[in-house]
């Protein structure tokens, strides 16, 4: 009886240890990305319910909001909480993980995407991997993979990371094992700095609202259903970049959905003059701003938010203290940004 007992120990023990391990190797081999996976990842690590503004969205929402800014200026705690490409519904599903720690004053929702992706029904390998690998297992993690991924044998490949990450041990480097931006001071933001000149776009004359596919629309409606739920005021808004008279048509939808939910809607491409948004300066390429086009835009929202919303002043708070590390982090990139540009 007792040799039974041992042999069961053992293999009890034997078990943990392999789980261990595979969770180790897993964690290691993950590809860490700021396209995604390490927003995600750093966003469980915030102290529950200090999160006051969440920025939700694709790329548009972590290269463009900068957090260190909202902080500096108003002691504003927000997170830009997006992913590579993130269509609706990967939005959807990170905002059902982010309400499970947080209760955010407000939330943002950036619908760039549904304009200039708007006939994309499924991500690219890739960004499938990088919108999903930083959530934890759960429900949200597999039901947006499912959504995500139009054949079953990609979705069921997809699942176990190691699966597409067992090769990796070639390319390791100390990201791997030290990802200084996986903490709880980092807030997001992921800042583009090159500079191209283009022509400012005019659709002032586009009035016409075009239809998009209706799993775009699904996920809208139930981001904006999910956040009625919690009473917590939701605002779309589609962010500066090179616009098209036929996206600005998809853009007109999304607002003609907003009217009816009677959520607030704020159009960026009507608003360049009250931006000063320059786009022979402030285009980091064709849909990013670069850092002085975001410092543009952050500051409007700052503004726009205090002036708008009961969100409290944090600074000198000492729960808030990690809010003081991601500024002065976004300070000194903005400095080195503009140091190099001088030297150019």
């Amino acid at each position: 009886m007792n040799r039974k007992v041992i042999n069961f120990v053992k293999g009890i023990i034997v078990i943990a240890v392999f789980a261990v391990a595979l969770c180790i190797a897993n964690r290691i081999l993950m590809h860490k990305s700021e396209d995604g996976y390490t927003q995600m990842q750093s966003y469980y690590k915030q102290i529950d319910n200090t999160v006051d503004v969440l920025f939700l969205g694709s790329s548009k929402i972590y290269c463009q909001i900068d957090t260190g800014i909202l902080w500096d200026e108003h002691g504003i705690a927000s997170f830009d909480l997006g992913g590579a490409e993130a269509p609706p519904w990967n939005s959807y599903y990170f905002l059902k993980e982010a309400l499970k720690t947080q209760k955010p004053k407000v939330i943002f929702y950036d619908a760039t995407i549904i304009g200039y992706r708007q006939d994309v029904l499924y991500q690219p390998e890739v960004w499938s991997m990088t919108n999903n690998y930083g959530m934890h297992w759960n429900l949200n993690r597999i039901m947006q993979l499912r959504e995500n991924t139009e054949q079953d044998s990609l979705f069921k490949r997809l699942l176990f990371p190691l699966d597409t990450m067992h090769s990796r041990y070639k390319e390791l480097s100390k990201l791997d094992f030290v990802d200084e931006n996986n903490s709880i001071n980092y807030k997001g933001f992921d800042y583009r700095n090159t500079t191209e000149v283009f022509e400012t776009p005019d659709v002032s004359t586009m009035t016409e609202s075009f239809v998009f596919d209706e799993k775009h629309e699904k996920y809208l409606r139930a981001m904006i259903d999910l956040s009625k739920e919690n009473n917590i005021p939701f605002v779309v808004m589609i962010t500066p970049y090179v616009v098209t008279p036929e996206e600005q048509g998809y853009f007109n939808y999304v607002e003609d959905i907003c009217m009816e939910e009677g959520v607030t809607y704020i159009d960026f491409n009507k608003m360049y003059d009250e931006l000063s948004i320059d786009f022979s300066t402030d285009m980091a390429e064709k849909v990013h701003l670069n850092f002085s086009g975001t410092k543009k835009l952050t500051e409007y929202l700052g503004n726009y938010i205090v002036n708008n919303y009961d969100i409290p002043d944090h600074r000198g708070d000492a729960k808030y203290s990690s809010w003081d590390i991601d500024a002065k982090i976004n300070r000194e990139n903005r400095i080195n940004a503009q140091n190099n540009e001088e030297n150019q």
